[in-house]
């Protein structure tokens, strides 16, 4: 399942986003899609680049999105199929996850 979702990772921000959600995951700090967008605004990318990625994101079920308090308001996390899928819950760091594919992603 991990290999299937490796172009997702070679897209830029993508890594930035994850490492984003990550943090927070092991932190347990849950935050809606504007206080992730907060965060993400630091390496400067656009909102449709966000936009696009949390879509895709969603889509591969890298990400789980449930509603808020609020009628508006998303919850974005990390989704648990995707921790165990990719060994994250194996007590390895983002940086070793990030090793551990890139050996499946090729690069140009």
């Amino acid at each position: 399942m991990l290999k299937s979702r490796i172009p997702l990772f070679t897209r830029r921000y993508a890594i930035t986003l994850l490492a984003i959600l990550w943090s927070n995951y092991k932190r347990k700090i849950e935050v809606n899609l504007d206080e992730l967008y907060s965060d993400w605004q630091v390496m400067r990318p656009s909102r449709t680049t966000y936009s696009t990625l949390v879509r895709e994101f969603a889509e591969w079920e890298v990400i789980d999105l449930r509603p808020g308090t609020k009628k508006s308001e998303k919850i974005i996390t990390i989704s648990e199929a995707f921790v165990e899928s990719s060994m994250l819950n194996s007590g390895a760091t983002l940086d070793e996850f990030m090793v551990r594919m890139s050996d499946h992603v090729k690069t140009k």
